[in-house]
């Protein structure tokens, strides 16, 4: 029998969850395994933050809980266990089933990335796994979990919602035949990604890594430096360190996955070139433009030393300029734009954000409510290839200061 769970069940819920959530232990990260697994001080607050239980009977006792939470627009399906005495007995596979027929709106579904049993599982009654990119960004909108755990877990998706994701990225396809019509008109603030909008970042990255390359034998195509880049940076962001630190790894990286050892003077090399790449040929123009209308500011993923050494190459100055190391994470976790925007004091739909990544750029910003202009130079070049839908897409910065002068329509 299936019911819902109430105050004189705690004490069950809460050894249910502890005995079941065992077979995770020696799965999950050691760093995030406690004992017991989920303290009742915790549980009490899953449960004043609104999760609800819904238990399953078996001869009159609690056999396997499993919780939903409505989180703004989806349904969670959050600490679904079942006692070991009491498992592949079809009980998860019947609350679950439950849980669908109950819930009209989208499901999504958290669980850690090494649970292959838990993803097939879920798989198995019709659930997707979400791509990592937009992984991340739903686990920061819709979970209050560590960054840690974020980081080893994974998001399944029920049909609903991978529809109506569908139906939106329609939507926004047929819009954007003519986007000209975006109402700048709305924003009080333009904020900036640094490198790969305003800067040359692929010239200067390809710069630095050729000759490490050609010194180690290897003849890689610019291409296929891009995409190694964008495999192995995002790697050694999470837990946060400083984006120098970040850039050195990378090349020892390379070396990993080609076959040589990076000394130490080719690892520093990267990040000791940041301060020779230099801005488009249009970038100076459009942000001197710009700037007589708009505040202007930088939302970058990178340090406060390394930013000042690439501000020299701009012509004009910017009202606020957040980096990853300020905000103590890289972009697209939401903490940079967040600091943005409460330095420039205007609510997210009054600024308008520019970058070159999907990725890193428009989907967070997105997230926040803000309206995004994707700089689309290159193809996704040097960052994670992401599907999303900005505002407004320009071939250049010269692009986007002529229509921003221009009149709505």
């Amino acid at each position: 029998m299936i019911r819902r769970c109430n105050d004189e069940d705690f004490n069950p819920i809460w050894t249910i969850v502890n005995d079941g959530s065992r077979a995770y232990k020696g799965v999950i990260p050691v760093d995030c395994w406690t004992e017991p697994y989920m303290s009742q001080s915790e549980l009490r607050h899953e449960i004043d933050d609104g999760v609800s239980f819904w238990g399953y009977e078996v001869a009159g006792e609690l056999a396997g809980v499993m919780g939903i939470q409505a989180v703004q627009d989806v349904t969670l399906i959050r600490h679904a266990y079942v006692r070991t005495s009491h498992q592949q007995q079809g009980i998860g596979s019947r609350l679950l089933s439950h849980m669908l027929e109950m819930t009209p709106g989208p499901i999504l579904i958290g669980t850690w990335q090494d649970a292959a049993w838990a993803i097939r599982f879920y798989e198995k009654h019709g659930f997707q796994m979400v791509p990592p990119p937009r992984k991340t960004l739903l686990l920061t909108r819709y979970w209050k979990i560590s960054q840690r755990q974020e980081e080893t877990s994974v998001v399944l998706a029920d049909r609903k919602w991978l529809d109506q994701e569908r139906r939106k990225s329609l939507m926004n396809t047929r819009a954007q035949t003519d986007r000209e019509s975006l109402d700048f008109t709305r924003f009080q603030a333009i904020t900036f990604d640094c490198y790969g909008t305003l800067i040359d970042w692929e010239s200067g990255l390809l710069g630095a890594m050729r000759p490490i390359l050609r010194a180690h034998g290897k003849d890689l195509t610019d291409a296929e430096i891009l995409a190694l880049y964008s495999e192995l940076e995002p790697k050694e962001q999470n837990p946060y360190q400083r984006y120098r630190d970040v850039l050195a790894k990378v090349v020892r990286r390379f070396g990993d996955r080609l076959g040589f050892s990076a000394s130490e003077e080719e690892a520093q090399s990267l990040p000791n070139s940041l301060q020779d790449w230099m801005p488009f040929p249009d970038t100076n123009a459009a942000l001197a433009k710009l700037s007589a209308k708009y505040k202007l500011a930088i939302i970058s993923n990178t340090d406060d030393d390394l930013f000042a050494a690439t501000s020299q190459h701009f012509e004009t100055s910017f009202a606020a300029v957040v980096t990853a190391e300020q905000a103590k994470a890289y972009k697209p976790s939401l903490a940079p734009f967040r600091l943005a925007l409460e330095r420039l004091g205007f609510p997210p739909e009054q600024v308008l954000h520019v970058g070159q990544s999907v990725y890193h750029d428009v989907l967070p910003a997105q997230l926040l409510g803000m309206s995004s202009v994707l700089v689309y130079r290159r193809g996704f070049g040097a960052t994670v290839p992401t599907e999303g839908d900005p505002d407004l897409k320009v071939p250049d910065m010269q692009t986007l200061a002529r229509l921003a002068f221009q009149p709505a329509t």
